[in-house]
């Protein structure tokens, strides 16, 4: 299993970091298909069945809110409850054509459902269209990434207290605390290489580095309560060794947003 992961990894980051260094609307058009994959698979995990047009609505602003964004040019200028807005009219006629068979619970599954899968991995196209905007990706993605493998092999070999046993079992607070090093030092580590970086307070930046890792562990959490609730393993099966788009985006789902808003302060 290891191995087939290392290998799906080694040819779908190159993949990702070229679409991101391009940016403009071949990212955007990434980013479109990330979501759709994203609101496939928390349908399934939800169970939906005969909810065509529930599927449907999320399927319509997996294309409408990244092309926004994007035409936007800044996230600032799109705040996400307007798109919301849309979201909840055609929800809201969905359930008065469905009452009283659907109701509250699955508007509320919706609702929720098309923030955490298509709004937030929206906010990749905001963090890309940043002023030196991949390389601020590039360190999100490179700080998550060296906390979810610290984590890992920290927690696999010393760990012993659980972090979150109710959750996810297999994580433990020795691993949790070797990610944030982990995330804040190749943080710090990047921030030092890229000269095209503008210049942040030092305590600016070390809070960016520590926030954006600890987000990402808890958008990690969030996604294994959403699998442990419909009793899955995996999102998906998409990518081999990984599972589905939710299993390898879990963290940067809240990590990016988290990070893109604080540079929006700090920058």
């Amino acid at each position: 299993m290891l191995r087939l992961r290392i290998i799906s990894a080694l040819l779908g980051i190159p993949m990702f970091l070229a679409i991101a260094w391009s940016g403009g609307w071949l990212f955007t058009a990434g980013v479109i298909v990330l979501a759709a994959l994203a609101w496939r698979e928390y349908c399934a995990l939800c169970g939906s069945k005969d909810l065509f047009l529930w599927e449907l609505s999320g399927y319509c602003l997996a294309i409408v809110w990244p092309i926004v964004m994007y035409w936007s040019g800044s996230a600032q200028r799109l705040p996400p409850f307007d798109l919301g807005s849309i979201g909840i009219i055609l929800i809201a006629f969905w359930m008065l054509r469905e009452y009283p068979s659907k109701g509250l619970t699955e508007v509320a599954l919706t609702f929720w459902g098309i923030f955490y899968t298509i709004g937030l991995m929206s906010y990749l196209i905001a963090m890309r269209m940043l002023g030196q905007g991949f390389w601020w990706l590039l360190m999100v993605l490179a700080i998550t990434w060296a906390n979810d493998t610290a984590a890992y092999f920290v927690g696999r070999q010393w760990g012993k207290h659980k972090l979150a046993p109710l959750i996810s079992p297999n994580k433990t607070l020795e691993g949790s605390v070797a990610g944030l090093g982990a995330g804040f030092g190749i943080g710090l580590l990047m921030y030092s290489l890229i000269p095209a970086l503008p210049g942040l307070d030092p305590a600016a930046l070390t809070f960016w580095c520590l926030l954006t890792a600890a987000a990402g562990q808890a958008g990690d959490l969030i996604e294994s309560a959403l699998k442990r609730w419909a009793e899955v393993k995996d999102s998906g099966t998409i990518i081999p060794g990984h599972g589905g788009i939710l299993d390898r985006f879990d963290s940067l789902l809240l990590a990016v947003p988290i990070a893109y808003l604080m540079l929006q302060r700090l920058l």
